[in-house]
């Protein structure tokens, strides 16, 4: 995917000599991984209506950025003010 190919690019530029990327991606990998994931952890983060991608079984690791509590959705709109970027923010703390 476009990420992959960019960290990849950058690492390379950064000096890292021995840089390599998943044939398929990480979507290839889940699907050979489907209940656990194999070694990925979490879920991946998708352009699409899926949202996100995952194993089965996988876990929240990541948490909202008010309150804290595990979540792992972005919500269109939600955008850090210095950077831009979107950032988790939990359904309860959407309403506040």
């Amino acid at each position: 995917g476009i990420r992959c190919e960019r960290a990849a690019a950058y690492l390379t530029e950064a000096g890292v000599e021995d840089v390599n990327q998943l044939d398929g991606g990480i979507h290839r990998y889940l699907e050979t991984y489907p209940q656990d994931g194999g070694h990925w952890v979490g879920k991946n983060y998708t352009f699409d209506k899926r949202f996100s991608h995952g194993a089965e079984e996988s876990e929240i690791i990541s948490t909202c950025v008010v309150c804290d509590s595990p979540w792992e959705r972005y919500n269109a709109g939600q955008k850090c003010e210095r950077c831009k970027m979107e950032v988790l923010v939990c359904k309860e703390c959407m309403v506040k």
